[in-house]
């Protein structure tokens, strides 16, 4: 079976600027929970090794196996979502669950700094409320994560970027065999992968000085990326930059 490069899905301008916004607001909340207390939210294999790793420590696994339900709880949420959404109506049907994701953030922010989780950074894991904080997070993250899929035809991931590395890896292996507008079209796949990757740094990286100065208020940068980019997305309307995906011929 040979490679070949198939268009699946068109998009606007205003669509890649939206998702990059979305990776750029999951690295934030991301680096907010490491630099909170040595955790990560927003995607789940990490969180797997760990249950299996505290396996022998059942308070820590059952943290671990929280965490995971609460991100499989939020894209079980937005499925429902839109059930029935076909069209364009899926594509409108995004907006109330990332208002509801920035919701969550900005409430966590609020409650947070009022502190209802403790003292900020203080790595006490095992505390209810920091499991609580951590788990309200997961589950905000793979509402995104989850709507964002179901909105894109390729599925689009914004909340990691294993994913996304791995078909960089392909598109740019793409470009390199075809060529002409089989090659341009691959490049900017990968370019797309890229940026989702770069901006889900960024946005971990902006995070820490973030966390480590404002605490709980940190939060707030994410929530206001994600509004940001469901009003941009909003704005689309139609063809745009091609997006394409390997697929097997």
């Amino acid at each position: 079976m040979s490679a070949a490069i198939s268009v699946r899905s068109r998009c606007t301008r205003f669509d890649v600027a939206s998702w990059l916004l979305l990776a750029g607001a999951a690295g934030a909340v991301n680096g907010f929970a490491f630099v909170m207390c040595r955790q990560y939210v927003t995607h789940i294999s990490g969180t797997f090794t760990q249950i299996g790793l505290e396996s022998n420590r059942l308070e820590l696994a059952a943290k671990s196996a929280a965490l995971v339900l609460s991100f499989i709880l939020g894209a079980f949420t937005s499925s429902l979502a839109f059930r029935g959404a076909s069209g364009a109506t899926r594509r409108q049907s995004w907006t109330i669950p990332l208002l509801v994701v920035a919701t969550l953030l900005i409430a966590l922010a609020v409650t947070g700094r009022s502190g209802a989780f403790g003292t900020f950074g203080t790595e006490a894991t095992l505390d209810i409320r920091v499991v609580v904080l951590l788990a309200v997070l997961s589950y905000a993250m793979g509402l995104q994560n989850a709507v964002v899929t179901l909105a894109t035809d390729p599925a689009v991931r914004t909340t990691h970027v294993t994913g996304p590395a791995t078909e960089l890896g392909i598109q740019l292996g793409a470009a390199v065999r075809a060529s002409g507008r089989e090659r341009r079209e691959a490049v900017r796949a990968a370019s797309l992968r890229a940026g989702k990757i770069f901006t889900f740094a960024l946005g971990a990286a902006l995070s820490m000085p973030l966390a480590r100065s404002t605490g709980y208020l940190a939060l707030l940068e994410p929530a206001f990326c994600i509004i940001l980019a469901t009003l941009i997305g909003g704005r689309s309307r139609g063809p745009g930059l091609t997006v394409v995906d390997l697929q097997a011929a």
